[in-house]
């Protein structure tokens, strides 16, 4: 079998799907609306699935220079791409976005021989892997992994995968990132997976030189750990060229994000789509309302008015540069704001339409699966694979 289909399989067999695992909690799927979220199976609205996430990069590069060339898959942009890219300007170029999205997505591989297989195509000497997954000692729910090669490193973590990641995600109160380093205020369950994370991950960047470059990204739960980590590594003196956070939730107050963003520079950027309302969450103070109400929707008012002070008072706010990535073009522009208008806006819609289902579980369904088609892995993939 070859590494493309085998890929797809692996993911056919063994991505849950995110409206299946979160009925496993007991909880509504728009507990998502302030969660990080992971891989949804299907992506209605390209025909797209996470089976599809490959490109194989080959070709070594030098200390400077990182050049790839990827073989793109089936049912997205299909044929070769050849990136080329490095960290002497301010922005990430295209290319850049392109290959940190392929780890991003490769680090769902779950089966650690066949992405062994994948990274090692790629021209990456070394590979770590972190597994805090249900299945190990002292779960978590997080995992991730290093890829090493000649003049760069990449730190790649997953998005929510399982139970454990969504008990997570769904503890957005606030705590002080002063004892893990980090300025202001932090969500507590993106926090608690970098604690988790946090040993395994240095240890294995203790085995690599600190000096040579390194990268790190993420998709969804994974980018808010890529902006966590990302922070506490610059202070650990580790030479951080880029984060790269694909479909984030928010990860901290206005106080976190303005240090973060002193501390990485230029450094930090964060991906979005205006149509993945996973990006918009947890809500800014300018959209607490509307989204404390779809959270609280059939609930009492009274319910829904400690929701919107709750994170009135939290003040969460978007870390780094925001690139607007267009679904349909595959464009990527720089993008000033943190964009309340547009989330007021999306979000608006989104809990009229959760009204207008009054209830009824196959619509509310339907609703979910469109929402979180604009959100998966393959949503940020094929859009940025689109020919230049």
């Amino acid at each position: 079998m070859s590494v493309k289909k085998s890929f797809r399989a692996h993911f056919n067999a063994a991505t849950p799907s995110l409206v299946r695992s979160l009925p496993a909690l007991g909880v509504s799927l728009m507990v998502a609306l302030i969660a990080g979220c992971g891989a949804a199976k299907e992506n209605t609205s390209q025909k797209f699935g996470e089976s599809e996430l490959l490109g194989a990069p080959g070709n070594a590069n030098s200390q400077t220079k990182h050049t790839f060339t990827l073989t793109l898959p089936e049912g997205c942009a299909e044929g070769t791409r050849n990136l080329a890219f490095d960290f002497a300007t301010q922005d990430p170029v295209r290319d850049e976005f392109s290959f940190l999205m392929w780890a991003a997505a490769n680090a769902y591989v779950r089966d650690q021989e066949l992405a062994t297989s994948i990274v090692k195509a790629a021209g990456f000497s070394d590979v770590t892997f972190f597994d805090r997954s249900t299945a190990t000692t002292n779960a978590s729910g997080f995992q991730g992994m290093l890829l090493v090669k000649p003049g760069l490193r990449v730190l790649a973590l997953r998005g929510s995968d399982e139970d454990a990641d969504w008990v997570a995600n769904y503890r957005d109160t606030t705590r002080s990132g002063q004892p893990l380093g980090l300025p202001g205020s932090v969500h507590d369950g993106f926090t608690s997976q970098l604690e988790s994370g946090w040993d395994d991950v240095s240890a294995a960047l203790a085995k690599t030189d600190s000096r040579t470059p390194l990268v790190v990204t993420g998709h969804s739960l994974g980018a808010a750990l890529a902006t966590l980590f990302g922070a506490r590594l610059k202070q650990e003196g580790q030479t951080i060229a880029r984060v790269v956070a694909f479909a984030g939730p928010r990860v901290g107050d206005a106080i976190f994000s303005q240090g973060a963003e002193a501390l990485l520079g230029s450094a930090l950027v964060r991906v979005a789509r205006a149509d993945d309302f996973v990006t918009m969450a947890p809500p800014a103070p300018a959209t607490a309302d509307v989204g404390a109400r779809i959270m609280t929707l059939g609930k009492t008012e009274e319910e829904t008015k400690l929701k919107i002070a709750a994170f009135i008072s939290a003040n969460f706010r978007h870390t780094g540069r925001t690139w607007r990535l267009d679904g349909s073009t595959g464009s990527l522009e720089r993008h000033s704001s943190d964009s309340d208008a547009n989330d007021a806006a999306f979000l608006a819609v989104m809990l009229a339409r959760k009204v207008a289902a009054g209830g009824d579980a196959d619509k509310l369904k339907a609703i979910d699966a469109d929402l979180f088609s604009m959100h998966n892995p393959a949503a940020y993939f094929c859009p940025v694979f689109m020919p230049k």
